[in-house]
């Protein structure tokens, strides 16, 4: 949490940095979370720059939504960003089991497709 409050009192361009420095990092997650909580994602910068990481693989081809991505959402309360995010990913949401944990990914889920129901045109669990 103290690194995504540190991350939060920086400069817009340093946070954009830092976003697309070390969104990849699997260690970074939890603070990209905690960040999005903090920030309400109320940056377009910050918010496209997420979504580009989490919507396009390495080589630039589009993917569906993963759970990382809604967690984000989720930890922002942003109705809007949620709403984008399907709209973006072609209403496609995909979930490999093995990540699904806890109760509070079926909770974000729930969350998520509740916000974005209007966009969300396929589910596929693997």
């Amino acid at each position: 949490f103290l690194a995504a409050y540190y991350a939060s009192r920086l400069s817009s361009d340093e946070q954009l940095k830092a976003i697309r420095d070390h969104i990849i990092q699997p260690s970074m997650h939890v603070v990209l979370k905690f960040f999005s909580g903090i920030t309400k994602l109320q940056n377009p910068d910050h918010w496209t720059a997420i979504m580009n990481n989490v919507l396009f693989d390495k080589d630039g081809k589009k993917t569906p939504v993963n759970l990382r991505a809604l967690h984000c959402v989720f930890e922002a309360q942003n109705v809007q960003r949620c709403r984008e995010l399907f709209s973006k990913a072609d209403g496609q949401l995909k979930i490999y089991r093995e990540t699904l944990f806890s109760s509070l990914d079926y909770y974000v889920i729930g969350y998520c497709m509740e916000s974005a129901s209007d966009t969300v045109r396929s589910i596929e669990l693997e």
